[in-house]
């Protein structure tokens, strides 16, 4: 089995807490399975993900947990209202240092829509956009607000970049697989292994596999459909996030012992 190039994370929302878990066994191990200086990938919480990665390495679980617990809270009283857009901006601009452009540029790559109209269309006639170059902080930090930003859950205002509007890049293309055969494909709803790398296990041998946008698929399951409909807006928990982080590094630990092999 060849090495991989790059690492990429789906669009899920707060079930981006599996990929806490997820990282603390691929950061530790990247000489295992990578082939060059690791590149990421992100699409909406994943954007954090991959980002994190980039610049916090190991260091990324405690930075991004301590992140995560403050924008639960915040969320919580601003959503569905225009005022968590700034929120959950003025939290990415103290999550992430005054150089996060410089180490990002060229090795994170973040997955936006474009829109097309005045109001987002869902992915209707709209563009994917995959920005890797960053001209300051700023521009750094607006690119993953826009890659997170989820039309009316986080208000009515897209993110405006170059004269053209963006929002959530879930919608046009949730899991960006940018190197073919050499993207570790992750996301936190079980599907099959020719769609993502490291999921979690389906629990029954029929399944029905749905597809439900670009690079969006899943198993037909409770859990999946916990995690996608009410989840993903919502969180839960202390005990909730502790269980599914704890699912995405076991998650982890799998795929990669049976890469080694």
């Amino acid at each position: 089995m060849g090495r991989f190039r790059m690492i990429s994370y789906a669009g899920c929302g707060f079930n981006g807490a599996y990929y806490l878990g997820v990282n603390k066994v691929l950061l530790a191990n990247l000489s295992k399975f990578i082939e060059k200086e690791p590149l990421y990938a992100g699409v909406s919480a994943g954007s954090i993900s991959a980002s994190s990665a980039a610049v916090f390495g190991l260091r990324t679980d405690d930075y991004e947990l301590d992140f995560v617990k403050k924008f639960r809270a915040k969320a919580a009283k601003t959503r569905f209202t225009n005022e968590l857009k700034h929120v959950l901006r003025d939290l990415l601009d103290d999550y992430f240092p005054a150089d996060a452009d410089d180490i990002c540029n060229g090795r994170v790559h973040l997955g936006i829509t474009e829109m097309s109209g005045k109001h987002p269309k869902f992915g209707i006639h709209e563009k994917s956009v995959i920005k890797s170059q960053f001209e300051n902080k700023e521009d750094f930090v607006n690119t993953v607000l826009a890659s997170c930003l989820v039309p009316y859950w986080a208000g009515t205002v897209p993110v405006t970049m170059s004269g053209k509007n963006y929002y959530d890049g879930g919608f046009t293309d949730n899991l960006l697989d940018i190197f073919p055969s050499k993207t570790v494909r992750i996301q936190p709803f079980s599907t099959s292994s020719n769609d993502a790398n490291i999921c979690p296990a389906k629990k029954y041998a029929r399944n029905v596999r749905l597809v439900a946008g670009k690079h969006l698929t899943f198993y037909l399951t409770s859990e999946n459909f916990e995690r996608l409909l009410y989840r993903a807006l919502f969180g839960g928990n202390d005990q909730w996030m502790d269980k599914i982080m704890n699912q995405g590094q076991h998650d982890a630990t799998v795929w990669l012992e049976k890469y080694v092999k």
